[in-house]
């Protein structure tokens, strides 16, 4: 009897080895570089139009684009479903585009 319960675990894990979780694309991958760069400098040109910014907050402006992206996959992976490599890369870049739309609507108006 313990034999079919050990052989039963084993191939129970055995399937759950052949799962295999879903990649990013390298598209994908290369996007995220250049579209967080642009949501960086977008952020830095906009606090720059303010004549009274501080070194420190140009940095923080920049630094809290990337924050933010982070801040929301963390969120965003206490779902089973978005626990996977392709899920995070897809939820950071589209976060970076949200950073570039909102820094270049408030430096337009």
């Amino acid at each position: 009897m313990s034999e079919q319960i050990v052989s039963s675990s084993s191939e129970s894990k055995a399937s759950a080895e052949k799962v295999t979780k879903p990649k990013a694309s390298l598209t994908v991958k290369l996007l995220i570089v250049p579209v967080t760069l642009i949501a960086m400098y977008i952020s830095v040109v906009n606090k720059m139009s303010d004549p009274e910014a501080l070194p420190g907050e140009i940095i923080g402006v920049c630094m809290g684009g990337i924050l933010f992206g982070f801040l929301i996959v963390a969120i965003m992976q206490i779902s089973k479903v978005n626990r996977n490599q392709k899920s995070r890369y897809q939820t950071f870049l589209i976060m970076q585009a949200v950073v570039i739309v909102l820094q270049v609507r408030s430096l337009l108006g």
